[in-house]
């Protein structure tokens, strides 16, 4: 028993080697969909994955769609062509380390993501 921690590296150290070289899962076709139909723009050496469509022919307004913590643009996916008729233009982004956007080691606080959005 006094060498415990042997057996557990023993054990371990095989799992975390075969899931290291998992790849990861494929996408849906509507995710993969949803990626394919938008952009990206770079922010700060970051690319920054957003989604922008031209709507409805004779509105004025822009609506400008924000994420929540821990998600991403595509929570915004099954409401999207009822928006485009109603609004003008329809902008979706995915802040900096979520969605498809770059995942830096550091992530950003959210002072950087006001900034993020205030540069579209």
């Amino acid at each position: 028993m006094k060498e415990w921690w042997i057996q557990f590296g023993l054990l371990t150290v095989p799992l975390i080697a075969v899931y290291l070289h998992i790849p990861p899962p494929k996408l849906s076709p509507a995710l993969s969909s949803w990626r394919t139909s938008g952009a990206f723009f770079t922010y700060q050496g970051h690319r920054i994955f957003y989604q922008d469509s031209p709507g409805a022919v004779g509105s004025s307004d822009v609506v400008l769609l924000l994420h929540g913590f821990p998600t991403s643009s595509y929570d915004w996916y099954k409401i999207w062509d009822g928006l485009t008729q109603r609004f003008h233009r329809v902008i979706a982004l995915d802040f900096l380390g979520f969605g498809f956007s770059d995942k830096p080691v550091c992530c950003p606080d959210d002072a950087e993501r006001r900034l993020v959005v205030s540069s579209l």
